[in-house]
């Protein structure tokens, strides 16, 4: 669990469409979580902040065209999180939210969970659907036009 200070993002990730520095993170088929629960004593939001993108997971680069042994990973964002570059989230992977997100688009090839009645798509300015194929789970109040409470496409 990693509680604070803020991450620091790396370089720019190739594919995201832009030069923004980049979180990388899950994989090793384990559980990341970024911050306490909100209303925990010492739970701290904006771990993951500023003109930056988020990759949740490796991508599929192996020869047979099947994910990257133990490239795979959940993320769990337990705070709100103000970072406004793009989120990806890699097949086999998992990305849940708990709070509001400003990211300004996702790209979801694994899973993406807003989970709590504080999570929020909208805080960004978010919109358009999921492409079909792709999950989207939604146990949360907003959510832009486009996406489906609780089910996936």
């Amino acid at each position: 669990m990693w509680v604070r200070p803020p991450l620091t993002a790396g370089p720019a990730y190739d594919g995201m469409g832009n030069n923004e520095t980049t979180y990388r993170l899950g994989g090793g088929t384990a559980t990341l979580y970024i911050g306490l629960a909100p209303g925990n004593t010492g739970s701290v939001a904006n771990q993951l902040f500023g003109d930056s993108n988020l990759v949740v997971g490796a991508p599929i680069t192996s020869g047979s065209g099947g994910v990257v042994l133990r490239g795979t990973g959940i993320v769990v964002l337990n705070t709100a999180q103000n970072y406004t570059g793009q989120t990806l989230v890699n097949a086999g992977s998992t990305l849940q939210f708990r709070g509001a997100l400003n990211t300004s688009g996702f790209e979801v090839f694994g899973n993406n969970n807003a989970a709590s009645t504080t999570a929020s798509l909208i805080a960004g300015g978010v919109g358009g659907a999921i492409p079909p194929g792709r999950w989207h789970y939604a146990d949360c109040g907003d959510l832009p036009s486009g996406f489906h409470d609780g089910v996936g496409q």
